[in-house]
């Protein structure tokens, strides 16, 4: 008797990992953030693993494309950034704004309503969900520490009321010690999706991690970060390749 074998395919996508063939890590790791009803995590989306708690955040980016505006940027499809996402442009950080709505209505690109304007975004810069931009609490020999004045800062002061936007707990008064951090990428590569995951609202989402794979880059529709690679393997798991063919 023959064996019939199927399998679920996903119309206008091309295949993500060359042959199809990856080495999954044993167990489902819970995804760090929340996604839509509908969404498809692709098989080669580049995940940072927490086995700490069995977790793993998918590492978003986005090409901005011509026509937006530094409120209101147009980014290419195939995306995974969601309302309430604090997202920068890479390379800069000095800014962090959180994406208040995403208009998916173009069938060539989507528009995301930022909170504040990102200075001098245009179109080829990247977009890539953070860290925010501002000051946090310090200690006194931190590198950058500042202290906190009531007014008068000098050299290697600053004034209460220049301390914006304040990340820190609580609120900073003077005799603190505060430190200035830019905006960062929120999370690292290590892994890579291992099979598609579609989010339906039904039961408890896992994702099937992959520790070793070749992946086809343009496959991915968004950018990859220059920093994530050394030569074509990935910095934090040398047995994840990116390659373009």
């Amino acid at each position: 008797m023959a064996i019939s074998f199927q399998r679920t395919t996903y119309s206008g996508h091309t295949p993500e990992i060359w042959r199809g063939e990856c080495k999954i890590l044993p167990g489902g790791f819970k995804p760090k953030q929340t996604f839509p009803n509908g969404t498809v995590l692709h098989r080669g989306t580049p995940i940072e693993v927490d086995y700490s708690d069995m977790s793993a955040a998918v590492v978003k980016t986005a090409k901005v494309v011509t026509g937006g505006t530094t409120t209101k940027p147009r980014i290419a499809k195939g995306h995974y950034f969601v309302v309430g996402d604090v997202v920068t442009k890479y390379g800069v950080g000095a800014s962090s704004p959180t994406v208040n709505a995403i208009d998916t209505a173009n069938a060539d690109y989507d528009v995301l309503t930022l909170s504040a304007a990102i200075s001098g975004l245009t179109a080829n810069d990247v977009l890539v969900e953070a860290t925010d931009y501002g000051y946090y609490t310090a200690a006194e020999g931190d590198t950058g520490a500042l202290l906190v004045k009531a007014s008068g800062a000098s050299t290697g002061e600053i004034n209460a009321a220049s301390v914006t936007p304040y990340k820190g707990e609580g609120t900073v008064a003077a005799g603190d010690y505060v430190v200035l951090k830019a905006a960062a990428p929120k999370y690292t590569p290590n892994a890579v999706v291992g099979a598609v995951l579609e989010f339906d609202g039904k039961g408890i989402p896992t994702i099937d991690a992959a520790y070793e794979a070749v992946v086809l880059y343009p496959s991915l529709l968004f950018p990859i970060l220059p920093e994530w690679l050394n030569g074509f393997s990935l910095v934090c798991n040398p047995s994840i390749k990116l390659i373009k063919q």
